[in-house]
């Protein structure tokens, strides 16, 4: 559940719950299977069939995830809490394919994710406090 009393800290739980899951490298692996079935003809019906039951059940969690970040607000923007979910989400897979290379090859200064977090959760917090 997201949790926090300030929308800043409702954001940093947010993001702690999608880089649960999305800087894991093994949800990287198998974005990288199912992007490859997707493009062979043999298998590409299959894995958009797969794909659209994975986002159906997946929906409801995401739409609580939504509501407790926005902590009850009263039909908040439908644009904002997919901003929101993009932005926190692509913060964590930034997170996860810097972690996969190796450090001496790594871009500098782009370690420091604890940061970005907090930047993250105060240029949201403002936005959604508005919603």
């Amino acid at each position: 559940h997201v949790t926090g009393d300030t929308a800043a800290d409702r954001v940093a739980s947010y993001f702690d719950i999608l880089a649960a899951y999305y800087a894991d490298p093994a949800w990287l692996a198998f974005m990288q299977v199912l992007l490859n079935l997707s493009h062979d003809p043999a298998t590409s019906q299959r894995s958009v069939e797969m794909m659209a039951a994975m986002n159906a059940s997946a929906r409801p969690l995401f739409e609580r995830l939504a509501s407790e970040l926005f902590a009850g607000a009263e039909d908040p923007d439908p644009t904002l809490a997919e901003f929101a979910f993009h932005a926190v989400r692509g913060l964590a897979m930034s997170q996860l394919m810097l972690s996969v290379n190796p450090p001496d090859s790594r871009p500098a200064g782009t370690s420091d994710f604890a940061a970005m977090k907090a930047l993250l959760a105060r240029l949201l917090a403002p936005l959604i406090d508005g919603a």
